[in-house]
């Protein structure tokens, strides 16, 4: 008479843990990528929002630009992001650039009054990083900038 045998010998258990055990990992390292991808999406939109901001100001300010002295350094924010509330620190830098200047109807006769002058405005942001942009590990440059061509008649 034969006896059937029943259960599950050493070496399929161990097969079985160590096919559970590599797909955990793999789980747990797409969850990190993702909650790293989030909170450099977080760091990005405020990153926009400053420079946007900063912009906005910029603009309003008018021909007061070019005898501001503080355009051209570097200033700081800081901002609490994510669900965590990270304390950042935002630095960013704002110039300015005169473009060609425009004549009446894209003529270039000297006759033609001068309409007024366009403005290259730049935002230059980065954080996490100090007083200069650089690259870090696993997280790219971490910097973004924003360029605005304003109009001003003269």
């Amino acid at each position: 008479m034969r006896r059937s045998l029943s259960g599950l010998s050493v070496i399929e258990v161990v097969i079985a843990f160590g096919i559970l055990t590599i797909a955990a990992l793999g789980l747990i390292a797409a969850m990190t990528r993702l909650m790293m991808a989030q909170s450099s999406s977080s760091h990005q939109t405020i990153a926009r929002i400053i420079a946007e901001s900063v912009l906005q100001e910029t603009a309003l300010t008018g021909s007061d630009w070019v005898d501001s002295g503080d355009l051209g350094m570097v200033q700081t924010r800081q901002v609490r992001v994510g669900q965590n509330s990270e304390l950042v620190t935002y630095s960013f830098q704002a110039s300015i650039e005169k473009m060609l200047p425009t004549t009446g109807m894209g003529k270039s006769d000297s006759s033609l009054a001068d309409m007024g002058t366009v403005w290259q405005v730049k935002v230059r942001i980065w954080w996490n990083q100090g007083d200069a942009p650089s690259g870090a590990v696993e997280k790219g440059t971490q910097t973004l900038e924003v360029t605005r061509l304003t109009y001003v008649e003269t």
